[in-house]
């Protein structure tokens, strides 16, 4: 069975209501998430807030992929396609 991505905003939901007092137990029968995972919503929205509950991305690409940075020096150079 493949895992579902949660939103931020459920996330955020299900955090509030279990710092409100509702069961991780409860939560986790209810919407069929493993109750780690609550513990790990909390602790990320009680670190970082709302926006610590965002689903990380893909990683963007540089503006100009032709031109790589040289560790030696850091200044952009064409790659050769050979």
């Amino acid at each position: 069975m493949p895992r579902r991505r949660f939103s931020r905003k459920e996330k955020l939901a299900a955090v509030k209501r279990m710092l409100a007092g509702e069961g991780p137990v409860t939560l986790s029968r209810e919407l069929n998430v493993p109750r780690q995972m609550f513990y790990q919503w909390r602790a990320r929205f009680l670190s970082g807030g709302s926006a610590a509950l965002r689903n990380p991305g893909r990683p963007r690409q540089p503006v100009d992929a032709k031109f790589v940075k040289t560790p030696n020096d850091g200044k952009a150079t064409p790659t050769s396609n050979d």
